[in-house]
Order: C-alpha cells, then structure tokens, then sequence
C-alpha cells in the first residue's frame, strides 16, 4: 500500500471565499477551489445540514478538458489521504476524510488568512492614533491615546515626544507586554527596545 498523503502537501486554495449566516445561525459559504493551480469547482454550503454543492468549472484556462481532469482527481483526494483523529466525549478515534471534511479544511484555512488581513489592516489603522500594547501575544490590544492627538502629532512637539517615550517605557517594563506598532513608533523618533 503507498504511503498516505497529508492534507498540508495538497497544491489546493480556496478563493473568492464568503460566508453568510444560515440556517439556526450556522456558517454558510460560497466558494471557489483552485488546485493544481487551475480554478475547477465552486462549493456553496447552506448551513442546513447535509454535505456541500460542488460545481464543476465549465470554462477556464487550461481548457474545458483539462478543468475536468483535475477536478476527478480533486473528488478521488480523500481516499489518497491520512486518517484524522477526533476527540468526542473524551474518546479520540480516527476517521477517513470525505471530500466535505478535505474541503472545509482549506476553508478553514482561507478563513484564518481573511481574519489576519482585517487584524493587521485594524492594528495598521489603530497604529497611527494610539500606541497599541498586546499582553496576551497580539491577540488583543489596549490602546493608549490622548484624546484629540494622533502619534504624529504628539511627537512632533518635544513634551509629546516625552510623553509618548514615558508611556512605551512604562509599558514595556512590564512582563510579557508587547508594542504592535513598534516600527511606527521607531519612525517617530521613539525608542521602543
């Protein structure tokens, strides 16, 4: 029997990625797989139960023939992969995947990548007003900010400039405590060691 594939060293993307409430408040999802390089199916979920609607592409590059291919190959993927393990009600037990089970995997994945786009693009925002302190590994932040004043406005005054190196100062002595827009500040003139 040949060794078994694991879902890490699949060539496999999900794009064009949106999700939506459905039914009982569950997540539903509208989807493009790309694998292989090459855009093959659509998924839609309705969050209703039940497995999820795969569309074949009818049209791509690469041509209609060769869209088909790896489509048929992409549905026959479960069965080359390794087993996974689940724990329910404190017992682990190994399941094969299915295609749903492979596909929510990369979903997940794209879903991961979309949240970490808007954290930094709201850390980036943020990062201008206020000096923004993580003490829980940048998961979550308290901003600190004077009212009225963004981080540019204050450094350039040689008081502000106190302030803020003051407040980074007394932050950073603490443990564990993180600046996020350390090379902002840094690009301010403030030392942030």
């Amino acid at each position: 029997m040949s060794k078994r594939k694991k879902l890490e060293d699949l060539d496999i993307k999900i794009v064009n990625l949106v999700t939506f409430e459905g039914h009982d408040g569950g997540v539903g999802i509208n989807a493009d797989i790309v694998y292989k390089g090459k855009k093959i199916a659509h998924v839609y979920d309705d969050a209703r139960g039940g497995e999820m609607d795969y569309t074949e592409m009818s049209t791509g590059k690469g041509g209609w023939e060769a869209i088909r291919e790896l489509f048929k190959e992409y549905i026959q993927l479960p069965k080359t992969l390794e087993q996974y393990s689940f724990n329910g009600f404190g017992v682990t037990k190994l399941y094969d995947h299915n295609l749903d089970t492979m596909t929510y995997h990369f979903v997940n994945l794209a879903l991961k990548e979309q949240e970490q786009k808007k954290w930094q693009a709201k850390v980036k925002r943020d990062g201008k007003k206020a000096i923004l302190v993580s003490t829980n590994g940048g998961e979550s932040y308290r901003k600190v900010y004077w009212k009225g004043y963004t981080l540019q406005i204050m450094a350039n005054s040689s008081r502000g400039k106190k302030v803020l190196q003051e407040t980074v100062d007394r932050y950073l002595s603490r443990e564990g405590a993180t600046i996020l827009n350390k090379d902002y500040l840094i690009s301010l003139g403030i030392n942030v060691a």
